[in-house]
């Protein structure tokens, strides 16, 4: 899918002003964007889930409890 998006877009050229890299880098992004919301399900976090704990606080209570 998205090798197909890419070759809707512009062929790549030297970019020379702001505005050309700002519209090839929308292009690009739009391609990616779209082949993710074709391709990746989205999920739900569980309602059980921690969604603050995060691998840093998972490494200080090691670090802590010695465990």
């Amino acid at each position: 899918m998205l090798k197909e998006n890419l070759t809707n877009i512009p062929a790549p050229t030297e970019i020379e002003s702001i505005q050309n890299f700002n519209m090839a880098l929308s292009n690009l992004s739009q391609a990616i964007q779209d082949a993710i919301e074709k391709h990746i399900k989205l999920t739900k976090p569980s309602p059980y889930s921690k969604r603050w704990w995060t691998a840093e606080l998972a490494n200080e209570k090691k670090m802590l409890t010695g465990h």
